[in-house]
């Protein structure tokens, strides 16, 4: 959490690992509420980042782009 909040107030552009999640996140209302759940600490970031979960949500966004 600390390290997201350093990220955030330096004003940098996010590295592009996390513009293409970000992307995928697009059209996706359950993995996105759960991206805003973690400012509201309802969501671990541990969880939320995880190699699995970031592999769905990616996954997710090249079958919703294929269908």
């Amino acid at each position: 959490m600390y390290e997201m909040t350093l990220q955030r107030a330096s004003f940098a552009h996010p590295p592009p690992d996390v513009i293409s999640l970000l992307a995928a996140l697009e059209g996706n209302q359950e993995q996105t509420d759960r991206w805003a759940g973690i400012d509201a600490v309802s969501v671990s970031p541990a969880e939320f980042y995880s190699p699995e979960n970031v592999a769905r949500i990616l996954k997710g966004k090249g079958e919703a782009a294929a269908g």
